[in-house]
């Protein structure tokens, strides 16, 4: 007889060739769990391959937590439907299909058994057994985290779990020694501290418990830049001896009320370096063209590495001054005198803001020098003269070192203008172009990647120039512009530098206030002192504050393992020469010489401390031997009183006090300076004799 399944049988089949010899077998109904079918181990492994890995993060942690928090407000109504109306589980959420979408049968069975431990006091969402850190100790990590952060120091989740760790320790050192609450541990909170590290599901409760903090891409900023980022630095810029509006008033920009009197006479100028052709199809700007299943895509693409600089003026009022384009050439060819040029006519544009002068400077890198600088300042000084401004200007600038050529400082002091420059590593929140380069570079890209598209050849150096002459003119518009100024502080009537984004800034985060309990034990009043009565009123609130410190949890912070470090920057490495001019050296060699000059400078420390120490010991020996001999020769030098016979004096008493080098020798000091000292008060002491003679 054969055996076929039919669309009656409402199960799954599944042949077993070994034990039906190829026939197949009716398998049971399914198990229905939650209203949907269980799967079987097959359809999971299958689902495992195809299910892609869910990234943790801080958003997906929140979802997962508000999952949880519905649950247990599910698991909260349905243990409550089961008291009010007597009956089981699988009763209660056949009653409410809605809910047998969150909760399962087991799950709320063992809520009711008291399996597990349900914590229904509706602010913590968290199971007590399985519970990591008590609350005091996750408020006292969350704040740590926060100040980390602040110190520009943030920290990742591996991180976040050492200091777990830390704080476990220190609850088990506080457990042993006694005096305060015992908090247990439990089999999640042992594993840790024996070294495993908390889990995914952990993270998941915490992010969702504390939405204050969370996992972000952290952005980079340079070591030297942010040791410069700081509230000491904006004040010092500004309200400093020779800050900015010292210089203002100096200059007649501002009045003795902090009021700018004409903007046009403040300006900001900064170079930015631009490639030619470089860096456009890299990460997510890739194109995806159609291949072969098994073959690599790749395609020819031309670039063009030059790097040029662009120098860029602004004034407060808004006006676009002329460029300076600087590229990587010996000579400007006739391939660098493109058609677009013949925007620049040197005109002057109030109605449009803007600056038709421009000059092209050719260097050997294609970056600023002295020379350029002072060219750049001839032109910006034609255009200030054009616009009718002939008193002195302002330049904000950084501290490049082309500022600092003796021709440029010359011709700055004879043509009105006064260089103002930032302090180093400040540019990026006290430079106003700073705030905007960005913008100049994505126009640039823009307009780049539309003439590849009609160039059948490799862009050059006439590209670049015939690119930044047609983006120049409205590249920034005049609110970008005059917005510029004011995220650094400089508005258009007076300088406001609170308006700087301080997000960066590092402020010291202010000490946590530890918790304590009051340990003063007032007198009673209106009882006999020292009495049995008074004494018993003493010792009930002796007994009070004991019990209150015994149930106090110790904050993690009470036991110094939540101090905020700041990131310092890295150790300097040895220049000690090891060759002594250009060449190449073989590596083993190098090592070798290393290891020698290293164990040479540590036998040098030693034979130093050593000669130190004795030295020391000389001094301390000589000190007490003067001592004791001052101590002597005080006693005795009106007359030994030693009392030695045969009308015999001390050794002491023979001595001689110097009392320009405060020693005790046997004659007089004959060391020069004592000598010299001793003969300027003998004149000095002849001089006031004969000034009395000659009163007399």
């Amino acid at each position: 007889m054969v055996i076929t399944a039919t669309k009656r049988l409402k199960g799954r089949i599944s042949p077993r060739k070994k034990k039906t010899g190829g026939l197949p077998m009716v398998i049971r109904k399914p198990a229905i769990a939650n209203g949907r079918p269980r799967k079987s181990a097959r359809e999971k492994r299958a689902d495992a391959k195809t299910k892609k890995k869910r990234i943790f993060n801080s958003t997906t942690a929140k979802a997962d937590y508000d999952k949880k928090k519905k649950q247990h407000e599910i698991f909260t109504l349905a243990i409550a439907f089961c008291d009010h109306h007597g009956v089981k589980a699988k009763k209660c959420l056949s009653s409410n299909p809605e809910w047998a979408e969150f909760i399962s049968v087991q799950q709320l069975k063992d809520r009711l058994n008291g399996k597990v431990t349900f914590n229904a006091d509706g602010i913590i969402h968290q199971r007590k057994d399985q519970s990591l850190l008590t609350p005091i100790e996750e408020a006292s990590l969350v704040k740590w985290i926060q100040d980390c952060n602040t110190a520009r120091n943030a920290k990742s989740r591996y991180e976040i779990g050492l200091k777990i760790r830390e704080i476990l320790k220190a609850r088990y050192i506080q457990n042993k020694k006694g005096g305060r609450k015992h908090v247990e541990f439990n089999e999640f909170s042992k594993n840790v501290y024996l070294g495993a590290m908390p889990s995914k599901r952990f993270f998941t409760g915490f992010f969702g418990r504390h939405p204050e903090i969370s996992l972000k891409r952290q952005e980079k900023l340079e070591a030297k830049r942010a040791s410069m980022t700081n509230e000491d630095m904006v004040e010092e810029h500004f309200r400093g001896v020779y800050g900015m509006i010292a210089e203002l008033k100096d200059a007649g920009i501002m009045d003795e009320n902090g009021l700018i009197l004409d903007p046009r006479r403040i300006v900001n100028l900064d170079e930015t370096p631009a490639f030619v052709d470089f860096a456009d199809n890299k990460g997510n700007a890739k194109t995806k063209r159609v291949a072969g299943k098994d073959d690599k895509c790749i395609g020819v693409s031309t670039e063009n590495r030059e790097c040029n600089t662009v120098t860029m003026c602004w004034g407060l009022d808004g006006f676009n001054y002329g460029p300076q384009i600087i590229v990587a050439k010996k000579t400007i060819t006739e391939g660098l005198a493109v058609d677009a040029l013949k925007v620049f006519k040197d005109e002057i544009h109030e109605e449009f803001h803007c600056s038709t002068f421009g000059i092209i400077s050719n260097t050997q890198y294609g970056v600023q020098t002295g020379d350029t600088f002072l060219d750049y300042l001839k032109k910006l000084d034609r255009e200030l003269s054009a616009r009718g401004i002939n008193e002195e200007v302002v330049v904000l600038s950084d501290s490049h070192a082309s500022r600092k050529d003796v021709r440029v400082l010359q011709y700055a002091k004879d043509h009105r203008m006064r260089l103002f420059f930032e302090p180093p590593q400040t540019s990026h929140f006290l430079q106003s172009l700073d705030q905007y380069n960005r913008q100049f570079h994505c126009r640039y890209n823009k307009a780049k990647n539309n003439l590849k598209k009609q160039l059948d050849r490799n862009m050059n150096t006439g590209d670049f120039i015939s690119l930044v002459a047609r983006i120049w003119k409205d590249w920034s518009s005049v609110d970008d512009r005059i917005n510029s100024f004011a995220q650094v502080g400089i508005l258009q009537n007076r300088v406001a530098p609170e308006n700087i984004d301080r997000s960066q800034f590092y402020v010291q985060p202010p000490p946590k206030e530890v918790q304590k309990v009051n340990t003063t034990i007032a007198s009673p009043v209106g009882v006999e002192k020292e009495s049995a009565e008074y004494w018993q009123e003493k010792y009930a609130q002796a007994q009070k504050i004991i019990e209150a410190q015994a149930n106090r949890e110790v904050d993690p912070a009470e036991a110094g393992i939540m101090r905020v470090e700041q990131r310092q920057n890295k150790t300097k490495v040895s220049k000690v020469r090891i060759t002594d001019s250009y060449g190449s050296a073989n590596m083993s060699d190098l090592l070798g010489k290393r290891k020698r000059q290293q164990d040479e400078r540590k036998n040098q420390e030693i034979i130093k401390k050593q000669r130190r120490d004795q030295i020391a010991q000389r001094k301390a020996k000589e000190d007490s031997t003067f001592q004791t001999l001052y101590a002597a020769w005080t006693r005795c030098k009106s007359g030994c009183i030693c009392a030695l016979g045969d009308g015999k004096s001390c050794d002491a008493s023979k001595l001689v006090y110097c009392e320009y080098c405060n020693q005790l020798k046997k004659k007089i000091c004959n060391s020069k300076s004592c000598k010299d000292k001793r003969a300027a008060a003998e004149c000095n002491a002849m001089q006031i004799e004969a000034d009395d003679d000659d009163d007399i």
